[in-house]
């Protein structure tokens, strides 16, 4: 962003020449100086938003795996074999959270992989019969906490898909460039002062 700014300032100095009377000169001046704090107010607004974004982001995430540690504990009062399927089920959605679905989420889209490995999880739960009165009371809470695991993963994915990345993009770019094609036209004699204005 910096090397485009200052290449910017360099083309409209060497190729636009504005010549302004003194008059003119302040209203220009006084315009450039409220567009760019306005600019700036709205860039900190962003950046409010978006911090606040990413803590409840965290918030999801912690509960999530908080929830995918209590039914992985809850599944060894099971049988070895369900306890084989599940613990790989599981694994495998935490891999593909992990290494598909943070890269989708930078585009506020949810991963296919993960969904299929969640959908896997319930097909292996949901396929096992509890045996003895043990196995139906951990079955019960293992369901209830998976239930929890699907409802905050929902949530994560809302949280990134309702978060403006494409036009909040856009909008930051196009008022830097435009900060700085204003600030180009003003006539600012002292080679140092530029270099300031540009950092």
């Amino acid at each position: 962003m910096t090397v485009m700014a200052t290449l910017i300032f360099i083309l409209i100095k060497r190729m636009v020449h504005v010549s302004f009377h003194k008059h003119d000169k302040e209203l220009f001046t006084l315009a450039i100086s409220i567009i760019i704090t306005n600019y700036g107010f709205l860039l900190g607004f962003i950046i409010i938003d978006l911090w606040q974004d990413i803590g409840h982001a965290m918030t999801l995430v912690s509960e999530e795996a908080a929830q995918l540690s209590i039914i992985v504990s809850d599944c060894f009062a099971f049988s070895s074999d369900f306890q084989h399927q599940f613990l790989n089920a599981v694994g495998q959605y935490i891999k593909c959270v992990i290494q598909d679905e943070w890269e989708t989420m930078r585009w506020g889209n949810s991963s296919v992989l993960a969904q299929n490995a969640m959908q896997n999880i319930y097909h292996v739960v949901q396929s096992y019969t509890p045996q003895g009165k043990k196995e139906e009371i951990f079955y019960l809470d293992l369901i209830s906490h998976l239930d929890l695991v699907l409802e905050n993963r929902r949530l994560r994915l809302d949280a990134v898909s309702s978060t403006l990345i494409g036009p909040l993009r856009f909008i930051m770019v196009l008022g830097a460039i435009f900060g700085v094609l204003f600030v180009s036209l003003l006539e600012i004699k002292s080679k140092y002062t530029r270099w300031f204005v540009l950092l």
